[in-house]
């Protein structure tokens, strides 16, 4: 089992994400993302790109990137790089964690963006079961 968390000032389920971009680092670095069972994909806001991946402000500038996706949501209307991501999803018996392969969003930096969480979208969400109960407790089980 594999369990997240809620705390009180920000009323929605986290999860401790080990995430892995093989082309901007080697190492796996840990975010706290958002479940969120309305996002098609994953998303890495410009707080987590900058603070824990340590890219820079003029690195999320969709002006630089070769493709970019557009996406709307709670921050408004982004523009987005689709990169290469490895994810790692830590159970509770701290044995071998979940790792799933797949690409995540980068989002450009934008006024409404700068302070969001990243987001666990749908497509890595598929592969487990959420369970919810009330507003303390959430739990994910692979399928």
């Amino acid at each position: 089992m594999i369990s997240g968390f809620w705390l009180p000032q920000f009323p929605l389920p986290l999860i401790r994400v080990g995430v892995n971009l093989p082309s901007i680092s080697d190492r796996r670095q840990l975010v706290v993302m958002v479940l969120d069972t309305g996002a098609t994909r994953s998303a890495i806001h410009p707080l987590d790109a900058m603070h824990t991946f340590g890219m820079s402000a003029a690195s999320l500038d969709s002006a630089v990137w070769r493709t970019t996706n557009s996406s709307g949501g709670v921050g408004g209307k982004a523009n987005f790089m689709t990169v290469p991501a490895k994810y790692a999803l830590y159970r509770d018996d701290g044995t071998t964690p979940e790792i799933l392969g797949g690409t995540v969003e980068l989002a450009e930096m934008t006024p409404q963006n700068q302070s969001l969480p990243s987001l666990l979208g749908w497509d890595v969400l598929q592969h487990f079961r959420i369970i919810l109960e009330g507003q303390n407790s959430v739990r994910l089980q692979r399928l």
